[in-house]
């Protein structure tokens, strides 16, 4: 079965494909994110529920501002062998189930771990999802596959408590860059009401994720925003980030996280940019917008995806090189608009 729009035959198709299988990996996209990191806690949360045999594998860390959910370190990095090693040792796997990844070549090398025999269950909210897999639920208006989950565990009746609200509510949160996206409709605060419910603390979560950055992360905001460029007569911002700024301030890739946002901060500021670079070799690039134009019209040129107030790609060209062609893009998106600058400004 493929995708349908029929909410309860998803769920019911899910729940077979679930309870038929012995052996499971959850996994979703490479460099997790809130949404990702936080509903394959929750799915393994679920499948420990079942009694089921499963392991949650990705290509990345866990990053700083996720670990203190219960759990976190229950998701394997399978760049490290030894990580790796564990994982192949709990297949073949029967079902794959794939959270919040539009593309099986998202995941990196965890589609390898796929045999010809395993069935894959493919949930997601991004409107450039390919609709792999055999059993697909898909639903572009949703805030969040933090919401679907929460929504699926209402369905099959499992009772979570608190640690599963916990990471269900951080799926939810970050996706909706704190519930201001258009995306957060009246039934994901309904969901987030639910999950409050249950006991977690919408403060401590929200401190752990937002506010208790290191001081390398500190330093490397300084540099960010010491070096931000307005364009476009002040409706565009772009923050570029270079393995020098990194090494100066010592920080960690995934400490550049939520850099992006300061991007939309200054008055009339429409679209935001962050490119940046850890390794002096490949470039990503996050987009944001206020929600007035579709960022993922300018990440989807360059092969990346997302959703219209919050997009990216990657690069393997120098920061300076993505930047030129990240600022064409964005002054095009904005043309008409009296948009004629076409170089960045201090």
């Amino acid at each position: 079965m493929k995708s349908s729009n029929n909410n309860s035959a998803n769920i019911a198709s899910i729940r077979e494909l679930i309870e038929n299988a012995n052996s499971i990996l959850v996994t979703s996209h490479m460099d997790g994110d809130g949404d990702s990191i936080g509903t394959q806690l929750a799915v393994l949360d679920y499948l420990g529920w079942l009694g089921k045999r499963a392991i949650a594998a990705h290509e990345s860390l866990v990053p700083n501002a996720m670990r203190f959910l219960s759990g976190a370190s229950r998701l394997h990095n399978i760049r490290e062998a030894g990580e790796l090693t564990t994982v192949k040792a709990q297949g073949p796997f029967d079902l794959m189930i794939v959270l919040e990844c539009p593309n099986p070549s998202r995941m990196g090398a965890v589609w390898d771990l796929k045999s010809d025999n395993t069935k894959v269950i493919n949930i997601d909210h991004h409107q450039d999802n390919t609709n792999y897999g055999d059993t697909v639920w898909l639903r572009p208006a949703a805030s969040s596959v933090g919401e679907l989950m929460a929504e699926y565990f209402v369905a099959v009746d499992f009772p979570f408590e608190k640690p599963t609200a916990e990471a269900l509510y951080t799926a939810i949160l970050t996706d909706t860059g704190r519930f201001q996206y258009p995306s957060a409709s009246s039934k994901t605060f309904e969901i987030v009401a639910d999950l409050v419910s249950r006991g977690i603390s919408i403060r401590d979560i929200t401190d752990s994720i937002y506010f208790q950055r290191t001081q390398p992360s500190l330093k490397l905001l300084g540099l960010a925003l010491a070096g931000i460029k307005f364009f476009a007569d002040g409706q565009a911002a772009i923050i570029e980030l270079t393995q020098e700024m990194f090494n100066e301030a010592g920080a960690t890739a995934d400490e550049a996280e939520g850099i992006v946002e300061y991007t939309l901060m200054a008055t009339g500021a429409e679209v935001g940019a962050l490119v940046r670079s850890y390794d002096g070799q490949s470039t990503k690039v996050s987009l944001r917008s206020r929600g007035h134009h579709d960022v993922t019209t300018i990440a989807a040129q360059f092969g990346g995806g997302g959703h219209a107030a919050a997009a990216g790609c990657k690069f393997n060209s120098s920061t300076t090189e993505v930047t030129e062609q990240i600022v064409g893009k964005i002054n095009e998106m904005l043309a008409g608009s009296s948009i004629n600058t076409a170089k960045c400004g201090s």
